[in-house]
């Protein structure tokens, strides 16, 4: 399957499956409704094409897409699904072309008409490493915070020689075990595959000629990880590999339940021990279920959703034994009533969206919001004292002076206002991007045209910007932040020279300008336009996370690449404190062990940080969070 693609979840083990979808909307004052191929389920059999469309709330709009794994099948987003696709979607932007020829994902015609249209290709190739229909949830909020949903069934192809293929059973009454996943790793090809048991537990991994290694982990937590086997597959040919899966040796179980006595469905449970760490998630009755071996372990949610708080924190020190099960762990979610206000604006005015908030507290309470259109947060706490901190990825914080306000003491039913923040772009002082948009029939500027800038390696709806020139042809985007940015002008009917520019800013880059464009007629418009993954690099999410002591990054870089290959740990203030990797690398897939040490080898506090992996002016980032 070819789609757009900003950001990418992958599943802890790295299984990659990437699924772009559309929208379509029943009026232009709001998204409503969420369509595929113009019904709210859709089902379809690999290979196929489907149309979709959406409506934005207004002209230039940007929606905010997140595609979720239904592992349960209930249609429902309620924790048992995995996020495999997270993207910022610009009412205008089209698929554009780099000056290495690759393509730039896009959704649109280039129109700025509150209107999206976009041809999804399911290919057999993308989907040869399933035998089981696979349901996907589609979730979208447009700019107005209305929220909509969609769900998108696909049924994958046959799979042809060679395959492995085999049951998974319950190891004590060999009973068949459905929905878990069995995953293939080829350590030659640096290649993976995975699948999903039937209700028979029957599955198939279409793979390549090869030696694999094969193993099976229950999703649902009930049954502790097989231990893998390596087959061998000839060409043409098959293997059988079975699995007999045990429950674990413990159980941890409780509840989780809103002050008002409701079940809260998909929050994520934790339960760590000094050399372990293990997580469930909550039921649609708010009950959860976490396997663990013996031992002594503090149990507690983590990401709980915005603006909620656990009664009790915690429960530390718990002992489970083994065959035992420590049932009664309930947790209650309630809203605080007090709150932590405030304000992060641009260094050269404005207010600034997306930026994340953050509240730190010694007693173990984390929260965390993200500013609105005009900059404003609000988060809502339990009585202690915080530290705060504002994160946007390619910018600075330079008030208050020390980055952070610490300490900040809140009482009970207390709202402390006035926790602002001013941010600038990296390297200080405002990055922009000017130029004019003229015809080339007589030179006469052009008003009115849409230009759109594109950063792949933002981490933040800032990725995305759009403008219109004025009376003059003029354009003009200031306050950007360091990166690769592509530069194109569209207007209908016409096709611009250059059809795209591209401007790199690093430390103490002047501003771009004179990024002019030429309107030429058109002569003709392209019909089923191709939309593919973008090449260069990727970096996947660090396994496990959130982690008490060390973890795995893994990152694929393509045949073409070439430059130098930096990954680097930053604090959220910003700060580096750990080089990875500082080398060329080949193409293919990587992975690199953090020990949660700085450079001088010492250990980090617990906290949040960020993993940049940076390939020449390109870079991309991921949230790690560490617990000790």
């Amino acid at each position: 399957m070819r789609t757009y693609r900003k950001f990418a979840a992958f599943l802890w083990i790295f299984l990659v499956i990437s699924l772009a979808v559309g929208f379509s909307g029943e009026t232009a004052l709001a998204v409503s409704y969420v369509y595929v191929d113009g019904q709210s389920f859709l089902e379809v059999q690999v290979p196929d094409t489907v149309d979709v469309t959406a409506d934005y709330a207004q002209a230039g709009n940007r929606l905010i897409a997140e595609i979720y794994l239904d592992l349960n099948g209930n249609g429902v987003v309620d924790g048992q699904e995995t996020i495999v696709q997270f993207a910022y979607i610009n009412d205008g932007i089209p698929t554009l072309e780099n000056a290495e020829g690759d393509e730039i994902p896009g959704d649109d015609d280039g129109q700025v008409n509150g209107l999206l249209l976009h041809h999804l290709e399911l290919l057999k190739e993308d989907y040869s490493f399933s035998t089981v229909p696979m349901q996907f949830l589609v979730k979208i909020t447009d700019q107005d915070h209305s929220v909509a949903q969609a769900i998108l069934r696909v049924i994958p192809p046959t799979p042809g020689r060679p395959y492995i293929g085999g049951t998974v059973t319950d190891a004590g009454t060999a009973a068949p075990l459905d929905s878990i996943v069995v995953i293939a790793y080829e350590t030659t090809l640096d290649d993976q595959r995975a699948s999903l048991t039937d209700e028979q537990g029957r599955y198939e991994l279409d793979v390549e000629a090869g030696d694999w290694i094969v193993y099976a982990w229950d999703l649902g937590n009930y049954y502790a990880p097989a231990d893998s086997q390596m087959v061998s597959v000839l060409a043409l040919d098959s293997a059988v590999v079975d699995f007999a899966m045990s429950a674990y040796p413990a159980y941890i179980t409780g509840t989780v339940d809103s002050s008002g006595g409701n079940p809260v469905p998909g929050v994520m449970m934790v339960a760590m021990e000094a050399e372990d760490m293990c997580v469930g998630w909550t039921q649609a009755d708010g009950f959860y279920r976490i396997g663990v071996s013996p031992g002594t372990y503090t149990i507690y949610p983590f990401f709980l959703p915005p603006g909620y708080a656990s009664i009790p924190p915690s429960y530390p020190g718990e002992v489970v034994d083994s065959g035992a099960t420590l049932e009664g762990k309930n947790f209650t979610l309630g809203r605080p009533t007090s709150r932590i206000e405030g304000t992060v604006t641009f260094q050269a005015g404005g207010g600034a969206s997306g930026v994340t908030v953050s509240a730190f507290c010694v007693a173990g309470y984390y929260y965390s919001a993200i500013t609105d259109l005009d900059g404003n947060y609000s988060l809502a706490v339990l009585p202690a004292q915080y530290m705060i901190t504002a994160h946007l990825e390619g910018y600075d914080v330079v008030f208050p002076p020390s980055h952070i306000y610490y300490p900040v003491n809140v009482s009970s039913d207390e709202t402390v206002t006035g926790k602002d923040f001013i941010i600038e772009p990296s390297g200080g002082g405002p990055i922009s991007i000017s130029g004019t948009v003229t015809y080339q029939a007589g030179g006469d500027p052009a008003p009115g045209v849409y230009v759109v800038i594109y950063n792949d390696g933002q981490d933040s709806p800032l990725g995305w910007s759009f403008a219109e020139t004025n009376a003059s042809g003029f354009y003009e985007f200031g306050d950007i932040s360091l990166g690769t940015w592509l530069i194109g002008a569209y207007e209908g009917g016409y096709a611009s020279e250059p059809s795209l520019r591209e401007q790199t800013f690093s430390w103490g880059s002047p501003p771009a300008t004179d990024q002019d464009f030429q309107l030429v007629v058109a002569t003709g418009v392209t019909e089923g336009l191709e939309v593919a993954v973008p090449g260069g690099f990727c970096l996947f999410q660090n396994r496990p996370n959130p982690f008490n002591d060390a973890t795995l990054i893994a990152y694929t870089l393509s045949n073409a690449q070439a430059e130098r290959v930096y990954l680097r740990i930053f604090n959220v203030l910003g700060q580096e404190i750990r080089t990875l990797v500082d080398q060329q690398q080949s193409a293919g897939f990587h992975l690199v062990h953090w020990d949660g040490r700085d450079h001088r080898g010492l250990p980090v506090t617990s906290g949040i940080y960020f993993c940049q992996l940076q390939v020449g002016g390109a870079r991309q980032t991921s949230k790690l969070v560490l617990l000790r």
